[in-house]
């Protein structure tokens, strides 16, 4: 988990403690106010019991198959990237004066891949903090 996460999650549960916008199961126990407070990850509270749902199985390794098939998936492309430089598709020499090269087929296929990398790389990232 991110340390600037923390303080932003301090924050607003300062503020929904202060105006009373807490789930009405956190209120209902004091250790659940406490455990709903000081868990930095999102708890779910059984409506009729007023405790914590346990994740399920599926809760728990779905993310981690998720994260781990990003992981091997960007270890490939990073691989293919490397050996080519990070251009794939080839470069693309800069003639003349314009910039009619930034348009090159290449040029573009190059930057894509870049992106693509770069999305996989931010989905890999917050996997676990995703929901299911």
């Amino acid at each position: 988990m991110n340390l600037c996460f923390t303080p932003l999650l301090v924050i607003f549960r300062c503020l929904a403690a202060m105006h009373g916008t807490s789930p009405p199961v956190v209120e209902t126990t004091f250790n659940n106010y406490c455990l709903y407070n000081t868990s930095v990850i999102e708890l779910e509270f059984d409506e009729k019991s007023g405790k914590p749902v346990k994740a399920t199985y599926n809760d728990v390794v779905g993310p981690a198959k998720e994260f781990i098939k990003l992981l091997c998936l960007l270890g490939v492309l990073y691989s293919i990237v490397e050996i080519t430089g990070y251009a794939p598709f080839g470069t693309v020499e800069k003639t003349g004066e314009g910039m009619t090269w930034v348009f090159h087929p290449k040029h573009l296929a190059n930057n894509f891949f870049v992106a693509y990398i770069t999305q996989l790389n931010l989905a890999a990232g917050t996997s676990g903090a995703a929901s299911t």
